[in-house]
């Protein structure tokens, strides 16, 4: 089996090209191999804590997007299917999505040089490598004296495009970049391989943590509770989730819309139900003009300037950069599971 081994960023894919490699792999030896920190650290942590104290864990991973870790054959290449992608996507979109979509040419650069589908694998190879580290450090709670008095809250900051809409990375108001993972374990509480359907942001994280604690919540926390969905995924929800990508664009998801509007005031409209590939705008339809109403009311009305990254640490000023990412923004859809 051949697998193609990638180093460095998105662009370096199309110029730092390794030569193929063939050496067999176990992905989940090379797991264990390729063991982060933050995964040894958790393990430990968990094995050598006092019993009687309530111990947190906070265990992070972050792995290049695009890394060596594609010559491991996570995924053999001739498996990899490329996302949903039309030629003309971008043409009933307005003018600011279109720069956020095209970007650098990131994208572009990728498909000249003929390397999407390895791209993906390469991609899809480092979702495979946190996942399995994740595991091990449920395996390691699992074994440890907190199973059963334990919350655990797994979710990403973003999702990412891999050429939808001739964009690849994040920064961007659509699907494939606001939903993100959400998944829950309350002890007593969340049934085994549940799943919510309902639209929800990062925003609630906190405050559903104060109350399954027992804890005051602030008041200045915006988000509320999900602590209802988590006791029954079907329960009523009247809220959607809101994503903020840079000051003053947000989107707003129901289970059946999408709404995004930009800072110049342009807008998109989405019926994800009918169009879950997001091809046609509808925001122009007269018809749909209370839709949009609708779902605008959601949309925040404060809009602060972002945290700029600097020598000495993080600065209140402009809007943020891509690679800042924005400051206090609020994460879209998350489809939440709990065991």
């Amino acid at each position: 089996m051949q697998c193609r081994q990638f180093r460095g960023s998105v662009t370096g894919i199309v110029r730092q090209l390794q030569p193929p490699s063939t050496e067999p792999l176990n992905p989940v030896e090379e797991s264990v191999r390729w063991g982060s920190k933050s995964t040894l650290g958790s393990k430990s942590f968990l094995r050598k804590f006092p019993e009687g104290n309530r111990p947190e864990v906070d265990a992070g991973h972050q792995t290049a997007r695009i890394s060596g870790l594609s010559s491991r054959c996570w995924h053999p290449i001739d498996a990899i299917e490329l996302p949903p992608y039309r030629e003309d996507d971008l043409e009933d979109i307005p003018s600011v999505g279109q720069r956020k979509a095209i970007g650098a040419g990131t994208h572009a650069a990728i498909v000249k040089a003929g390397q999407w589908k390895a791209a993906v694998q390469s991609y899809l190879a480092t979702i495979s490598f946190v996942d399995a580290q994740i595991g091990r450090v449920l395996d390691a709670l699992e074994k440890s004296p907190y199973r059963d008095n334990t919350i655990v809250v797994l979710f990403g900051d973003h999702g990412w495009q891999l050429g939808e809409k001739h964009h690849w990375g994040k920064t961007t108001l659509w699907e494939e970049v606001a939903r993100a993972p959400l998944i829950w374990i309350v002890p007593g509480l969340t049934k085994p391989g549940s799943v919510c359907a309902r639209t929800v942001d990062f925003m609630s994280i906190y405050p559903t943590l104060t109350e399954l604690c027992g804890v005051p919540t602030p008041k200045h926390v915006q988000g509320v509770s999900l602590k209802p969905l988590l006791a029954d995924p079907q329960a009523p929800w009247d809220r959607p989730g809101v994503t903020t990508s840079q000051q003053g664009q947000h989107s707003v998801r129901t289970e059946k819309w999408r709404y995004i509007r930009y800072q110049d005031g342009t807008h998109e409209l989405y019926d994800e139900i009918a169009d879950p590939f997001e091809w046609t705008n509808l925001a122009a339809k007269k018809e749909l003009a209370g839709v949009i109403q609708e779902l605008a009311v959601w949309l925040p009305t404060e809009n602060k300037a972002g945290l700029q990254l600097s020598a000495g640490g993080l600065e209140e000023g402009e809007s943020p950069s891509a690679k800042a990412d924005g400051a206090g923004r609020r994460k879209g859809r998350a489809e939440k599971k709990s065991r």
